[in-house]
C-alpha cells in the first residue's frame, strides 16, 4: 500500500522549498501503558464528549482530504477504515499547515559524552527509580523499530495484545492475534495499533523508511526517540537519561521530513488519550495553527507535558520556514504558552549558532556536535548509530526523556509543576552573567539532578503558598522596570517553594527553588528580566500554588 504513492510524495518533497530543521552527520557503528491519565475536559473527537461541527469536506474515491493549499496528502480512501477516528479529527481541520523536522553506565557510546556530565546525568542516574516507568509520545518521523537499542522500550496497547476470546469485542469464534485480526479490539478508533500508529501513512506501523528510505527525514524520529529513551545498561550502542521511559512511536512525518496539521492533531488526541504522559514534538512551521493549539491545551488540561523544538532560526540561513519569519523567531508549536520550548546549546554552554532564541525560550540543553543516538539507514536497520547530530530536535527530546523521568519520580506532578522543577533550578551558565533569564539562554542549561530531587521534595507539600512582595511592588501592584525588589514565599517550614511569573503573551519566568526556614523564604527580582509588560506573580511549591498578584510595568 505505501510503495503505490512512493511516487507522488516524491514530487511533492521536490517541490518544497527549503532547508530541514536539522544537521545530521550520522556514522552508522556497526556492533554486535500505565493507566490514562485523568481527563479534566472531553476530548471534543471523542464518542464522550460533545460531537464537532460537521465538515465542509469530503473524501474522494481516489485521495484523501487537500492539504495545505495546493498541495495534496495523498492517502488511498481505503485507509479510513482503519482509522474512523483520525478521518474525523481530519474533517475538523479547517486549515492545513506544514511543518518540517527540526532537527555511568556501559553503553560504549555513551562514554565520555560531554553532554551527559552538562546536564548531570550521571548524579540523577543514581537516584532513577528502575521500577517506575512513564510514556513518552514522540510525535516525528518513522522510526527503526527492530533496533537492538529500542525494540525493548517501545510503548504497546494492552488492548490490542494477546489473542481474542470468546466475550471479546471482535471474537469470531476462532482465537486470533489482536495485533493483526483488522478490528478495533479496544474500541479507540484506530484498528490494531498494538505500538503506536502511523498518522501520515494511516496504518499501524509507523516505521522508518516505508517509501523513501534515502528521505531527508527518514532517520530523524529513531534519532529522536533514542534520546528519550534507548535502552542502557545493556552493553550496546548508547545510553539515554531517563531510560526509564518508554515510547509511544507517532509517526506524523513522511521520510522527507514534511508533515501536516491534521496528522499531528490526530497524534497529540492520541497520545492523550491512550496513556502518554509526556509528548516530544521536534517539528516546527512558521504559522499559527489554531487546530494544534486547541489539541496542545487538551493534552495540558489532561495532565500530559508537551515538550517541543524551538525551531533553527538563529542564523537565517534555512531558505524554508525561517524565512518568513525575523532572526531568532522560536516556531510553533513552541511558541504555545502550554509547551515547554527547549532551545539547543553546545560543548561549550553557548547557544548553538542555529538555534532559535527570544522570550519564549524556557530551557536549553545539548543539542550540537557529538551528540550520540540510535539513528536508521536502508542497509543498516537494527544496529545503526549516530555520533553527531545538530539541531533543535536534538536538544528537545533530553528535555521530554527528563521530564518522564521527573513524573515517574512524583507521579502526582501537573504539567505547570513539572515545567517549574525542570526550568526553575536550572543551570546559570557564565555567559548568563548571573541573570535569572536570557533571552539567549531561556533560564539556563537543564539539570537532571535538581530536577529529579525537587520533583521528590516537594511531595510534602500539601497546601498552597502564599506569595509576599515587598519593596515598589507593594503599591498598586506596579513596578519599575530595571530595579530590584523583594518577592517571598511563606508555606511550611523546610518546604519548597518557587515563585512563577506569567506574563500576558504567554511567557514565564521562574525564581529558583529554595528551601523555606521559619515557614518563608524571599529573593530580590531584579525586574529587568521582565521588561515593560503585565505580569501575574504567584508562590509555587509543586502542583501548589498561590492566588496571584497582578504586576504592572510603570513605563
Amino acid at each position: 500500500m505505501k510503495h503505490d504513492i512512493k511516487k507522488r510524495i516524491r514530487m511533492y518533497a521536490a517541490l518544497m522549498a527549503g532547508v530541514l530543521f536539522i544537521f545530521v552527520t550520522a556514522v552508522v557503528i556497526n556492533s554486535s501503558v500505565h493507566n490514562s491519565p485523568t481527563q479534566t475536559q472531553p476530548n471534543p473527537i471523542s464518542g464522550s464528549g460533545p460531537k464537532s461541527s460537521p465538515h465542509s469536506r469530503s473524501v474522494s474515491s481516489s485521495k484523501s482530504l487537500n492539504k495545505a493549499g495546493n498541495k495534496d496528502h495523498f492517502v488511498p480512501s481505503t485507509n479510513w477504515k482503519v482509522a474512523p477516528k483520525q478521518l474525523a479529527i481530519k474533517q475538523s481541520v479547517a486549515s492545513e499547515k506544514e511543518y518540517r523536522i527540526l532537527a555511568a553506565v556501559n553503553d560504549p557510546l555513551a562514554q565520555g559524552r560531554w553532554y551527559f556530565s552538562t546536564v548531570k546525568a550521571p548524579e540523577a542516574w543514581n537516584v532513577i527509580d528502575t521500577s517506575k516507568h512513564t510514556v513518552v509520545a514522540v510525535i516525528d518521523s518513522g522510526v527503526a523499530l527492530n533496533h537492538e537499542d529500542l525494540e525493548s522500550q517501545w510503548a504497546e496497547n494492552s488492548g490490542e495484545n494477546g489473542i481474542t476470546q470468546a466475550g471479546d469485542t471482535c471474537w469470531t469464534g476462532t482465537s486470533v492475534s489482536k495485533q493483526s485480526n483488522n478490528c478495533d479490539d479496544d474500541g479507540n478508533g484506530y484498528v490494531d495499533d498494538w505500538r503506536g500508529w502511523d498518522f501520515y501513512y494511516v496504518d499501524n506501523d509507523p516505521s522508518a523508511g516505508s517509501t523513501d528510505p534515502y528521505g531527508e527525514g527518514v532517520s530523524h524520529g529513531t534519532e529522536v526517540s533514542g534520546l528519550v529513551g534507548a535502552e542502557t545498561n545493556n552493553a550496546l550502542g548508547v545510553a539515554s537519561i531517563g531510560y526509564t521511559n518508554k515510547i509511544m512511536p507517532l509517526q506524523v512525518m513522511s521520510d522527507e521530513g514534511v508533515g501536516y496539521t491534521s496528522d499531528l492533531v490526530a497524534a497529540v488526541y492520541y497520545a492523550v488519550d491512550n496513556g502518554a504522559d509526556v509528548i516530544n514534538m521536534s517539528l516546527g512551521s512558521a504559522s499559527d495553527d489554531p487546530a494544534l493549539k486547541a489539541a496542545l491545551q487538551y493534552a495540558y488540561d489532561n495532565n500530559v507535558v508537551v515538550v517541543a523544538a524551538a525551531g533553527n532560526c538563529g542564523t537565517m540561513v534555512n531558505d524554508g520556514i525561517c524565512d518568513a519569519l525575523p532572526a531568532g523567531s522560536i516556531t510553533y508549536p513552541a511558541r504555545y504558552a502550554t509547551v515547554i520550548a527547549v532551545g539547543a546549546t553546545d560543548q561549550n554552554n553557548q547557544r548553538a549558532y542555529f538555534s532559535s532564541y527570544g522570550p519564549k525560550l524556557d530551557v536549553v540543553a545539548p543539542g550540537s556536535g557529538t551528540i550520540a543516538s540510535t539513528t536508521w539507514t536502508a542497509a543498516n536497520q537494527t544496529h545503526a548509530y549516530a555520533t553527531s547530530l545538530y539541531g533543535t530536535s536534538f536538544a528537545s527530546p533530553i528535555i521530554a526523556s527528563i521530564a518522564g523521568a521527573t513524573r515517574a519520580t512524583n507521579s502526582s506532578l501537573s504539567p505547570a509543576a513539572i515545567k517549574s522543577i525542570l526550568v526553575a533550578n536550572s543551570q546559570k551558565v557564565s555567559t548568563m552573567s548571573s541573570h535569572m533569564y536570557t533571552e539567549q539562554l531561556g533560564h539556563g542549561v537543564v539539570n537532571t539532578y535538581n530536577a529529579l530531587s525537587l520533583a521528590e521534595r516537594v511531595k510534602q507539600t500539601t497546601n498552597d503558598p502564599e506569595l509576599l512582595i515587598t519593596g515598589n511592588l507593594l503599591a498598586e501592584s506596579m513596578y519599575t522596570p530595571n530595579t530590584t525588589s523583594g518577592i517571598g514565599c511563606q508555606a511550611i517550614t523546610s518546604s519548597w517553594c518557587s515563585i512563577w511569573l506569567h506574563s500576558e503573551n504567554g511567557y514565564d519566568r521562574y525564581l529558583p527553588y529554595q528551601q523555606l526556614g521559619d515557614e518563608r523564604t524571599s529573593w530580590s527580582l531584579n525586574t529587568d528580566v521582565l521588561g515593560e509588560n503585565y505580569w501575574q506573580a504567584q508562590a509555587i511549591s509543586g502542583n501548589f500554588v498561590s492566588s496571584s498578584r497582578d504586576m504592572i510595568s510603570k513605563l
